[in-house]
């Protein structure tokens, strides 16, 4: 067997292989990509081009993540001791109901909590539902420090001013013939609790409540003076 003369073997050591080449049978052969190759551009575009050629694949784009309206560090604020999450009533953006109809019902169903706006901007999307609840988790990452921000944003989007009566609608309330008083004064109120921009005093919505009365109840009534609606009842 030939030896290598002295000193040679130590010379052959420092002989390395071609950068990217590997030795295969003595034939000089592309070394396997490393892992952190196909972070670079061409690699990955190589590898998309080959899967969508030979399975008709492409790769899902990135889904966008939820990310919390409010700061998060709301979330680590403790809700007073006891405190029990509301069954709330739905918003969905579909029906008839408003938006201050929804905002009013949904402060009231916080209860104690209410009187804290990180409760508040916590426990609102809870009242959300189908399209209202896109609409929420869709809103910027941009932080709303204050539900009164919250609500307005939730007010420019969804509130449309057609559900919203006015003082024609009010004086065109009528008793009808075989209704009582007590049920004419409920529709009464309720056609005024949805006049959202009407000023009145209280005076004035009683004579308007007695103007819609039936005229034999108004005979009974007659030369009375209300100071409000509850005293035609």
């Amino acid at each position: 067997m030939n030896v290598p003369p002295h000193g040679a073997a130590s010379s052959l050591r420092h002989i390395s292989t071609p950068p990217n080449f590997a030795q295969h049978n003595g034939t000089p052969v592309p070394n396997r990509p490393d892992a952190d190759d196909f972070g670079s551009g061409s690699i990955k575009e190589e590898v998309i081009k080959i899967f969508w050629q030979t399975f008709g694949i492409k790769p899902k784009a990135k889904c966008r993540t939820y990310q919390r309206s409010y700061p998060e560090n709301y979330d680590y604020v403790a809700y007073p001791q006891g405190f029990k999450i509301p069954e709330f009533v739905k918003f969905t953006g579909d029906d008839s109901r408003t938006t201050l109809e929804h905002v009013g019902q949904f402060i009231i169903q916080c209860g104690e909590a209410s009187t804290n706006d990180i409760y508040k901007l916590r426990l609102f999307p809870l009242s959300l539902s189908g399209a209202a609840f896109t609409w929420f988790i869709s809103l910027p990452p941009n932080p709303v420090f204050t539900f009164a921000d919250l609500e307005q944003k939730f007010h420019d989007y969804f509130f449309t001013g057609e559900t919203e009566l006015r003082l024609s609608h009010l004086s065109s309330v009528k008793q009808k013939i075989y209704e009582g008083v007590s049920e004419y004064i409920r529709r009464f109120r309720d056609t005024k609790n949805r006049c959202y921009s009407l000023t009145i005093s209280d005076r004035d919505l009683a004579d308007l409540a007695f103007a819609g009365l039936l005229d034999f109840h108004k005979a009974k009534l007659e030369g009375q003076e209300f100071l409000d609606v509850s005293q035609i009842l």
